[in-house]
């Protein structure tokens, strides 16, 4: 029989964590927020513009995207 893993936190110390910002190169883009995915899964996400400054001058305009997941969170079907 396969042993089951569980999540080394639960969705309260996650939520109790707060925000966090997330950094590309040095450079702040975000505040990753706590959530509930979709799957059932938690951590913290964030979705949004950025302006990354490049080297030697200019900027990009970038689309970020950011999913952390805590391992294991997701909740086991017990009917298996």
């Amino acid at each position: 029989m396969k042993k089951e893993k569980s999540a080394s936190c639960d969705m309260a110390a996650v939520l109790g964590n707060g925000p966090m910002p997330i950094t590309i190169g040095g450079v702040p883009v975000g505040m990753v927020q706590a959530k509930e995915f979709s799957t059932g899964s938690f951590g913290w996400g964030f979705n949004g513009p950025v302006c990354i400054p490049l080297v030697g001058g200019g900027i990009a305009e970038c689309q970020v995207g950011v999913n952390v997941t805590v391992k294991h969170s997701k909740p086991q079907d017990k009917a298996a």
